[in-house]
């Protein structure tokens, strides 16, 4: 058996977990990186998408806190 499993983001289901109250610093940096506008939010994932340099979900600390892996790479 192999160590990493990959699915397609259309497949995955996530469940509903517990998680420890967030405190106020963080849901100001939450609120903070999710309230732009639709042209911003869409030009930020054109930009992400199209430069491999911007690509740094291992250094991401939102990525790191769920202790995942986020591949580029199709399959």
């Amino acid at each position: 058996m192999r160590k990493e499993s990959y699915l397609p983001m259309e497949l995955v289901d996530v469940e509903p977990a517990r998680v420890k109250k967030i405190t106020d610093e963080q849901r100001a940096l939450m609120c903070k990186h999710s309230s732009v506008s639709p042209q911003v939010y869409i030009k930020s994932i054109k930009e992400i998408r199209n430069n491999p340099e911007k690509q740094c979900f291992e250094e991401d600390p939102f990525v790191a806190a769920w202790n995942m892996n986020v591949s580029t790479d199709m399959l």
